[in-house]
């Protein structure tokens, strides 16, 4: 059984029989974070645990013992998800800036074989979007509504998966095509909805201290 964690660095006793990994990260959750505060990284032995995309069951066959290292970072959601947002607003700029210019190249080289110069770029750029949105959602979501962010996270998945089928198929108008009707406006969507995502926790966070303040 789990005898000690570390919490950023600090040593803290473990008061309960701890058994697996889920059980750490329950008992952690409920007894040592603030309302304000989230797991961000987990470290076991050592070994980097990937806990947001791992299901239930696999963390509670992550067996602990009294020599476990198990070494937690926490952070203020406020402050993690502020920065996620931002870092996905300016790659939707950086984005946009750069569709039309690829959709012409993309045009222009229907019937070649070759992947025009840009094309894996925006791969990338929207595969790293899609996961920081789905971690500002796991970050938000008991927070504040995240509706809007949610349909079009769908909605861009979709348009994403279009965009690969059509560059599987070396279709490059039909990429052209979904890059100036389908993401470009997506992206647009989604920056003006992160930007009010912004307001909403800065009032979230800011209600929630004040009440905190009138109940010390």
């Amino acid at each position: 059984m789990l005898k000690t964690v570390y919490l950023n660095q600090k040593k803290v006793p473990v008061p309960i029989p701890i058994k697996t990994l889920y059980e750490a990260i329950i008992w952690i959750e409920k007894h040592l974070l603030r309302d304000t505060q989230s797991i961000t990284r987990i470290e076991l032995d050592g070994n980097l645990i990937d806990f947001l995309d791992e299901p239930e069951s696999k963390l509670c066959a992550i067996k602990l013992s009294k020599s476990s290292r198990l070494d937690i970072q926490i952070d203020s959601v406020q402050e993690i998800s502020i920065q996620t947002i931002d870092a996905v607003r300016n790659l939707c700029v950086v984005m946009e800036r750069s569709l039309k210019p690829l959709a012409v190249k993309c045009w222009q080289s229907e019937g070649d074989k070759e992947k025009p110069t840009g094309v894996s770029t925006v791969e990338e750029d929207l595969d790293l979007i899609l996961d920081l949105i789905s971690h500002v959602e796991i970050l938000v979501r008991e927070r504040v509504s995240i509706r809007n962010i949610q349909l079009i996270n769908t909605q861009l998945q979709h348009e994403f998966e279009m965009f690969r089928r059509s560059v599987e198929q070396q279709s490059w108008k039909v990429v052209a095509k979904v890059l100036l009707q389908k993401i470009e406006p997506s992206l647009g969507e989604l920056n003006h909805e992160l930007s009010m995502l912004q307001n909403s926790i800065f009032e979230n966070f800011a209600e929630h201290k004040g009440h905190q303040t009138k109940l010390g």
